[in-house]
């Protein structure tokens, strides 16, 4: 009759693998998302750096864990991780411009998740230390802000 080595505890399989009896023997088998070494022990595989995450959306960051990864969207972008989409930004109301404290040359502006951003200037000012500063204007780019467009 065929002795289970795995029941038994005569493998000698690390303590990280997994043992399989069969007729005649045994075999050591690392878990999902491990990889054997010598030596016996599995190793956890760091997909990220591996593969970037494979399966993550190009706007995602992987995230490695034991056995596994995950990814996790880039700030402006919403979803799984694996698809991630831009999120809407949208002119801020005045009750959302009050509570944005923007700087007065600077846009309010509101994302679908309701996030306020004052990082963009109105058109006439360039960002400079992180305010909206007056620049030259060229007759055109003068003539379309007096316009308003």
């Amino acid at each position: 009759s065929d002795v289970d080595e795995c029941a038994t505890g005569l493998h000698k399989c690390d303590i990280s693998a997994r043992c399989h009896n069969y007729v005649g023997g045994y075999a050591c088998f690392c878990p999902t998302g491990y990889r054997k070494v010598d030596g016996g022990a599995c190793v956890d595989i760091d997909e990220c750096s591996e593969s970037n995450g494979a399966c993550c959306s190009v706007n995602a960051t992987c995230i490695n864990k034991q056995g596994s990864y995950g990814c996790v969207c880039n700030e402006g972008f919403f979803g799984d991780g694996y698809k991630c989409m831009p999120l809407e930004k949208r002119g801020c109301t005045e009750a959302e411009w009050a509570v944005a404290n923007c700087g007065k040359n600077h846009m309010c502006m509101v994302d679908s998740k309701g996030n306020k951003d004052c990082d963009m200037c109105k058109m006439g000012f360039e960002m400079k230390d992180g305010e909206c500063v007056g620049k030259f204007l060229s007759l055109r780019e003068l003539c379309l802000s007096y316009m308003g467009n």
